[in-house]
């Protein structure tokens, strides 16, 4: 009101009017107290300094992927109800075992394994028949000669018999003096032990008293049970038995009439059948009756065995019985023959690990380069550089060999493993092989003594009509006994630290994928404040893909490293991560100033 008393009662109206239009947009900018209240005051009372505010509309392109990322990273971990982290973890651990383990397995190319396979193929009848014919032969051209000394030494080819040209490949199974006669010639390179993984249920009326006489033999060649013998023990034979088949004893397991001599009236032959039924009994070990359907990737430590209720013996079980209750576990051929024979650096299965806690179940490392044994027999594929390989391939394969090398850059292999992971399957078997062929030849053969003598042999078959094939995921199809003879290698290479799997990898994916996201949310911030354009968001992104690679390579190398925790799902934590990339091209307002 005083304001308006002097400009009507000092000013001309011109003058009233030029002064009221420069001082009302000022008074307009003034807000009053009505207006003011309940808003914060400009500056800090506490302070005295403009108060900062955030606003979260500009946050939102990166705080919304960084949830969904992080959010479904977890999900997927603990729930996977699609079923995604199972499958990229599978794949994962196949792409590190073709590109990394498998080449690098023991310490190539002066890696000696302790563990050996003799292995009956589908010509192993006709070349045993055509050894007995060139046998037959020979005993007959002894018989002619007046000194008694044939007129080839050992070393050299003996005529073919007449008529084993034209000889039936193997029928299975194989009759019992066969079987005799081939393990007879693996105890000549003096082994450690023999694995049999062939289930001897055929009741069929053949030689068995052929392989009874020669396990009786090998008794009173190791002297067992007395382990006091001033004799040298020697190689001991171990059986395997179907873990579906109730009964902890020898009865329903084995046939009968391999231990049972049929002589009740004779003392010293029931003896000798009740000391070859104690052998049995204890040197049988379980294994599963049918092959793990799909890829073979773990091995377990030990299997569940059962019994049938009412059994009239202990450690007997009736055929026809009903009910079966459990007779407690035992280890898989593997663990057992780890913990029972005495291998020099060797760990001990029996013992519990620290904590008192079981071992984990092992998964399995397929060695990939091939033995220099294999090479010369087996057709395999062969890794850059390996003129060895090459060369036996040719010879023995002619234009059927392999022209396809397997490269010994780890970056090539992965990159092959992940486009064209066919390329880097070994065809070769990952174990010494002894080929039958050799045992059967005459004299010793240096070679096949470097890798029998003093090692565990695992004596098994790939045959047609045999159904105890396996597909490891760095080979081709192989039979069931090299799951067995890896396992142990592998047990032997890494000792109790050998590679399993553990859900402390979900733990750790669920680490990685939490530090990743907060990667992200880092950079896409940085990107904000400095108004980086498309070009630099685009090496923002690059940035950020190469430290989720960095980040999932040290992910590994500490699990496997570390840990001895198999990768599970690398692969899947990447594809999150490579998930969000996209978003980079998203423009983010400025912040707020």
């Amino acid at each position: 009101m005083p304001l308006i008393y002097i400009l009507r009662t000092r000013f001309s109206p011109e003058a009233r009017r030029a002064l009221m239009s420069s001082a009302l947009p000022k008074l307009a900018s003034e807000p009053s107290p009505e207006e003011g209240r309940g808003h914060p005051p400009a500056n800090d009372p506490k302070e005295g300094k403009p108060r900062k505010t955030v606003e979260w509309r500009p946050l939102l392109p990166i705080v919304v992927p960084f949830l969904l990322f992080v959010t479904s990273g977890l999900v997927n971990i603990y729930l996977d109800p699609f079923g995604f982290a199972e499958a990229t973890a599978r794949h994962a651990q196949d792409t590190i075992m073709r590109a990394y383990f498998g080449p690098g397995h023991g310490d190539p190319p002066n890696y000696e394994s302790k563990v050996a396979v003799a292995l009956l193929k589908n010509n192993t009848a006709r070349e045993f028949e055509r050894f007995e014919g060139r046998l037959g032969a020979i005993n007959k051209e002894l018989a002619e000669t007046s000194d008694g000394d044939p007129r080839q030494s050992p070393g050299e080819d003996r005529p073919e018999a007449e008529g084993t040209s034209d000889l039936p490949v193997m029928s299975w199974p194989l009759s019992m003096s066969m079987h005799a006669r081939l393990l007879d010639a693996i105890l000549l390179y003096k082994p450690k032990a023999i694995f049999l993984d062939i289930l001897f249920l055929d009741r069929r009326d053949d030689d068995i008293e052929v392989l009874r006489d020669f396990l009786m033999r090998n008794i009173e060649r190791t002297g067992w049970p007395d382990t006091d013998t001033a004799k040298k023990p020697g190689p001991h034979i171990y059986f395997a038995r179907s873990a579906d088949q109730p009964g902890t004893g020898v009865d329903h397991v084995i046939r009968p009439d391999l231990y049972d001599f049929d002589c009740t009236r004779d003392p010293a032959c029931q003896e000798k059948s009740a000391l070859l039924q104690a052998y049995l009994h204890q040197h049988l070990i379980p294994v599963p009756k049918e092959p793990e359907k799909g890829i073979i990737r773990s091995y377990a430590v030990e299997v569940e065995l059962t019994t049938t209720e009412g059994s009239e013996a202990a450690g007997a079980a009736p055929p026809g019985g009903d009910k079966t209750k459990s007779a407690g576990t035992s280890f898989l051929p593997a663990f057992a023959l780890l913990d029972r024979l005495d291998i020099e650096g060797a760990w001990k299965p029996s013992e519990k690990r620290w904590g008192g806690e079981s071992w984990p179940n092992l998964e399995i490392v397929w060695a990939t380069r091939p033995h220099h044994i294999n090479k010369r027999w087996m057709r395999c594929k062969c890794f850059d550089g390996d003129r060895e390989c090459l060369k036996y391939n040719k010879r023995n394969n002619g234009s059927a060999g392999h022209d396809e090398t397997i490269s010994n850059s780890l970056v090539l292999r992965l990159l092959t493993a992940f486009f064209a992971p066919g390329a880097l399957q070994q065809t070769c078997a990952p174990i010494a092989t002894v080929p039958f062929q050799s045992l059967l030849n005459w004299g010793v053969d240096p070679d096949i003594e470097a890798i029998v003598e003093d090692k565990v042999v695992f004596y098994g078959a790939d045959i047609t009509a045999a159904a105890d094939l396996i597909y490891p995921p760095t080979h081709d199809r192989l039979a069931g006994v090299y799951m067995h003879a890896m396992a142990m290698d592998n047990l032997l290479t890494y000792g109790p630290d050998y590679l399993h799997r553990s859900g402390r990898s979900k733990e750790f994916d669920a680490i990685a994928i939490v530090v990743l996201g907060f990667l992200y949310l880092g950079l896409r911030r940085y990107e904000q404040k400095k108004r980086l354009q498309a070009r630099g968001r685009l090496l923002l992104a690059f940035i950020y893909a190469g430290s989720s690679v960095a980040l999932v390579v040290i992910y590994v190398v500490a699990l496997t490293g570390l840990f001895a925790i198999a990768p599970m799902d690398w692969f899947g934590t990447l594809a999150f991560a490579f998930g969000v990339t996209p978003t980079w091209s998203f423009k983010t307002n400025p912040p707020a100033r």
